[in-house]
C-alpha cells in the first residue's frame, strides 16, 4: 500500500508538470496567433509644432474677406505703387490678403512675403504682391473674362499688328481699347507685363496680345476671320 502511494505521488506529480507545460505552450501559440495589431498599438502621432509663418497665414487667412465683385480694378491696380508697405497696401485695397508664402532671414536681413487678394468665392479675379524687407517689390492682377472689347478685330487687323508696336499704335489699328487678361509689375519699370484681349467677329474667337515694358512682345489668335 505504501508503495504503491509513493509511485502513485510521483505519478501525480509528472502529470501536473506535463500539463503546466502544455498549458504555457497553450499560452504562446495563442499569443503568437494573434494580429501584430493587438500585441503592439502604435502610439498617436504627435502634432508638429507651426512654423511663424503658418501661424499668421492661418491668421492673415482668417480675416481675408473675398472682396466685392468689381472691386480689383485697373484704376485700384495703378495706384498701388512700388515701394509701399503691406499696410499702406491693404489701405488702398480695404482689406487684409491671404499670406500665401513668407521668408525670413535675419542673418541676411531678408524678409520676402507673397500676398492675394481675391472677389468673391466663385471669382477668378486675383491680386497679388510681394514684398521684399517689408517694401512692394512686385504686383500682378489677372482678371475674369466678365466683360468683352470695346470693338472687334479682324484677321486682316491682326496680321498688321507688328511686334515692337505701342498699345496705343494697336488701338488707334485696331479701332479701340481691348479687356485686360493680366498685368504683371510696374508702368516705367522693367518687367511690366500686360495681356490684352479683342473679340473676334466669330463666336468665340479672339485675338491675344502680350505687350512686355510698353511694347508688343507677341501675339496670338484663334478663329479670326
Amino acid at each position: 500500500m505504501l508503495k504503491w502511494q509513493k509511485v502513485g505521488v510521483f505519478g501525480i506529480t509528472g502529470i501536473l508538470v506535463l500539463t503546466a507545460v502544455m498549458i504555457g505552450v497553450t499560452v504562446i501559440l495563442l499569443f503568437l496567433s494573434f494580429p501584430n495589431e493587438t500585441r503592439h498599438t502604435p502610439l498617436p502621432d504627435l502634432p508638429v509644432p507651426e512654423t511663424a509663418a503658418e501661424q499668421k497665414t492661418k491668421e492673415t487667412a482668417g480675416n481675408a474677406p473675398n472682396l466685392p465683385e468689381g472691386t480689383l480694378t485697373g484704376a485700384l491696380f495703378n495706384r498701388i505703387k512700388k515701394g509701399i508697405s503691406y499696410n499702406e497696401a491693404k489701405t488702398i485695397i480695404g482689406t487684409e490678403g491671404i499670406l500665401d508664402t513668407e521668408t525670413n532671414s535675419p542673418s541676411n536681413g531678408y524678409t520676402y512675403e507673397a500676398y492675394s487678394f481675391q472677389e468673391t468665392a466663385d471669382s477668378s479675379t486675383r491680386l497679388s504682391l510681394t514684398f521684399i524687407n517689408g517694401s512692394l517689390d512686385n504686383k500682378s492682377i489677372y482678371y475674369a473674362r466678365n466683360g468683352s472689347s470695346s470693338v472687334t478685330i479682324t484677321a486682316a487687323k491682326f496680321e498688321k499688328i507688328q511686334v515692337g508696336m505701342t498699345y496705343k499704335e494697336v488701338q488707334r489699328l485696331v479701332g479701340g481699347t481691348g479687356s485686360v487678361g493680366s498685368e504683371s509689375g510696374f508702368n516705367s519699370h522693367e518687367n511690366h507685363y500686360l495681356s490684352i484681349i479683342y473679340d473676334g467677329v466669330a463666336p468665340h474667337s479672339y485675338a491675344s496680345l502680350i505687350f512686355s515694358n510698353g511694347t508688343v512682345s507677341s501675339k496670338t489668335e484663334y478663329g479670326l476671320k
